[in-house]
């Protein structure tokens, strides 16, 4: 009887389990899917440099994810994605009914308004991962091609403050005025640690994978490719195919100390980078790339999971989440816009019949 209840528990808790994960892959893989398919629509490039597009599609989502985790408890979690969804309803019927000679300033709404929504459905559903474990965060993961497991959790605090009942003593108001005060320092020690130690490393990772997608493909050659788009579509499935195995490697090589996967990345990006302007071997591009993209994945997985615990807030672990993955926002903005530039000079610079700088298709 005994045995018998075990496994009654235990496939209970699969099912749970795989319940909670199908929940977050579906909100994931459709908050990728559809802020995609609003900027394709919108055809920005045309207008505009591809910097200014970058700014536009990726600004939004860094402020959201600044700001949004301070005040999104106030909105019940059951109705969030409700409201996104309304949202994303609009947008795609906006996206499907205007032709691509509208004026810019309206497909640029759409653009900011898609990107806002994303980040406000990413921030909730991080946030509600503290309540749902490695299954939620495993489901979610899947929006960036990449399962998760581990059991490394580090709980962020931020204590609100509580308000001050009618009718009490001076001496307790003063006492829980120097209280207030210490909850305050605490709550900066708090997010100043946070910075350091989780949205910086995020910052740098992504900045480091961003600039290497975005300058240097142009640069190189390929001469095994007849047009740019073959080429770079290759360069891009080797980079995300690196993301993908270092974002699931963390059941086999779960990570103590980041310095060493940072070290290797700027070593990677650095080589990457002398390989792109020296014009040594496109193959040698495309592992180079791969292993920033292995290097890059295991920093962001090790980094989410450690805020990962168990106990934690809703309203907390949403302010946690935000402003550690404001730091990934923060290095696609810095890296995508710096790449372009750095790609633009790059390709007026290097000299060489061979790049792809230099062809017409």
């Amino acid at each position: 009887m005994a045995s018998k209840s075990k496994t009654t528990a235990r496939t209970a808790w699969s099912f749970g389990a795989f319940r909670t994960f199908l929940a977050f892959a579906l909100i994931g893989l459709a908050n990728t899917i559809l802020p995609s398919l609003i900027h394709a629509a919108n055809y920005l490039i045309i207008p505009y440099p591809r910097h200014i597009v970058i700014l536009i599609e990726i600004a939004p989502t860094l402020l959201t994810k600044l700001m949004l985790p301070f005040i999104i408890h106030r909105i019940p979690c059951r109705i969030r994605p409700l409201l996104v969804a309304v949202v994303w309803v609009i947008l795609k019927r906006i996206a499907d009914d205007t032709p691509p000679n509208v004026p810019p300033p309206i497909r640029i709404a759409t653009a900011i308004i898609a990107s806002a929504a994303s980040a406000a459905m990413e921030v909730s559903c991080l946030g509600m991962i503290g309540h749902a474990g490695l299954p939620g965060l495993a489901g979610w993961g899947l929006r960036y091609r990449r399962g998760v497991a581990g059991e490394r959790r580090v709980a962020v605090s931020f204590d609100r403050g509580t308000k001050n009942a009618r009718g009490k003593q001076r001496e307790d108001a003063s006492a829980e005025e120097g209280q207030s005060f210490h909850h305050e320092r605490s709550r900066f020690e708090s997010l100043r640690g946070l910075i350091r130690s989780e949205t910086l490393p995020l910052f740098m990772a992504s900045a480091a994978m961003s600039l290497s997608q975005y300058d240097l493909a142009r640069p190189l050659d390929g001469p095994a490719f007849g047009t740019f788009t073959h080429f770079y579509t290759t360069y891009g499935m080797a980079l995300h195919l690196g993301v993908w195995i270092g974002r699931s490697s963390l059941q086999f090589l779960p990570v103590r100390n980041l310095r060493l996967h940072m070290t290797t990345l700027f070593v990677w990006t650095a080589l990457a980078f002398f390989n792109a302007v020296c014009l040594i071997s496109t193959h040698l591009a495309f592992f180079l790339v791969f292993l920033i993209g292995v290097a890059a994945g295991s920093v962001y997985v090790n980094v989410l999971v450690r805020l990962v615990g168990e106990g934690r807030e809703t309203a907390a672990g949403e302010v946690g989440f935000g402003f550690a993955t404001a730091g990934d926002a923060g290095g696609l903005l810095v890296g995508s816009v710096v790449g372009s530039l750095l790609e633009m000079a790059m390709c007026r610079s290097l000299v060489g019949g061979k790049r792809r700088c230099y062809r017409a298709r």
